[in-house]
């Protein structure tokens, strides 16, 4: 666990674009002009159905610096803190291929950059149509991160089957699960156990998610009402 966070701090130091922005700015674009709601000082949700999704500045090591992340976590696990326990998406704002980063001063009002960096990723706070949805979560196998870590590629197949569930598309579920047994024979085990255990164990309660679809659901519902959420924005698939 040391090891990976070190590796993510040392991400987070390097190849980064800098706007500079007042901080109470942040808040007012992400809350007014995107449509989101605050979850913390730094984290502005909308829960879209069965996930939650946004925009969260992380802090970069060191610095008085935040790289804005598009985060999506799922509301379908046994219980809200296992939902938040990590994102099955964390996607950086990009400049031209570079990682943007956000630094705090009170005389810049220039709102209207980061409202189209974040708005060119996805645009939120409203109803998203599934299918514009899922097209951009599966250009995210096309990331060069994600290409080359099995790791990030299993949270983008969870998300993918997760909705997919969620949407009761239940063939194309099938096909995500259908390649996840397909793909797990090329990942390597001792990386797979040290994050989730016994393959055979862990291949077996994703096909209970689609055997317990019922189940599945009554997570969503329940995660949903948690009180830490109740007052983020709510938006709808189409």
């Amino acid at each position: 666990m040391r090891m990976a966070s070190y590796y993510y701090k040392k991400i987070l130091q390097y190849n980064t674009y800098k706007l500079i922005m007042n901080k109470n700015y942040i808040k007012k674009i992400w809350c007014t002009d995107l449509g989101l709601s605050p979850f913390s000082n730094n984290q502005f949700y909308n829960i879209l159905e069965c996930i939650i999704i946004g925009w969260k500045l992380i802090p970069m090591p060191n610095k008085s610096e935040y790289k804005p992340h598009l985060v999506i976590y799922p509301l379908w696990e046994n219980t809200f803190n296992k939902c938040m326990d990590s994102p099955l998406l964390l996607t950086p704002v990009k400049h031209k291929g570079i990682d943007l980063c956000v630094s705090y001063d009170e005389e810049k009002e220039n709102v209207h950059q980061i409202t189209a960096y974040c708005s060119k990723i996805i645009e939120l706070g409203k109803d998203i149509h599934s299918s514009t949805f899922i097209s951009y979560l599966k250009e995210n196998f096309n990331n060069p991160n994600v290409k080359s870590n099995f790791l990030l590629q299993i949270k983008l197949f969870r998300l993918l089957y997760g909705i997919y569930l969620y949407l009761d598309k239940m063939e194309l579920a099938e096909k995500i699960y259908t390649t996840l047994k397909y793909e797990s024979c090329l990942w390597d085990k001792e990386i797979f156990y040290y994050w989730y255990g016994k393959l055979d164990t862990w291949i077996d309660s994703m096909s209970n998610l689609k055997n317990n679809r019922e189940h599945f659901i009554a997570n969503i519902q329940k995660n949903s009402k948690e009180k830490k959420i109740l007052n983020i924005k709510r938006i709808s698939f189409m």
